[in-house]
């Protein structure tokens, strides 16, 4: 961020691969003169927050839809003091705590998901997975 350098990419196919690809090149490419930044610390969060944050989540909302996507889980675990999530069941990625509602993942520099309680006891994860809502 401190840099000021960013950009602003479409492509005009729903087609993840060629975007990601395209996404990676211009981030080597805007990062590649700039020193290495600091690793965000990890905040200590206690065991029951993260616990609460546990249990599957369906789409609360869908910006391309496709068949099935209301079937789509997304699932969030505690393993070992850690926060896990996957949208496949299979590769779980850890979610980092900024604080005790803020997370991000591996060498992301700030917060990328919140979890949010609502009134009725549920639960909504939104960032850059998508908006989640467990019930």
């Amino acid at each position: 961020r401190e840099s000021g350098k960013g950009y602003f990419v479409v492509i005009n196919a729903f087609n993840h691969a060629p975007l990601r690809a395209l996404r990676e090149l211009l981030n080597d490419y805007l990062v590649a003169d700039l020193p290495e930044s600091e690793k965000p610390p990890i905040a200590q969060v206690e065991h029951s927050i993260l616990a609460a944050y546990t249990g599957d989540y369906s789409p609360a909302s869908v910006r391309f839809p496709r068949e099935g996507w209301q079937d789509s889980t997304f699932r969030v675990k505690l393993e070992e003091g850690r926060l896990l999530s996957s949208e496949d069941g299979r590769r779980w990625r850890r979610l980092y705590p900024v604080n005790e509602q803020h997370f991000r993942r591996s060498g992301e520099p700030v917060a990328t998901a919140a979890f949010i309680p609502v009134e009725d006891g549920g639960m909504v994860l939104q960032g850059r997975m998508g908006n989640w809502i467990r019930e």
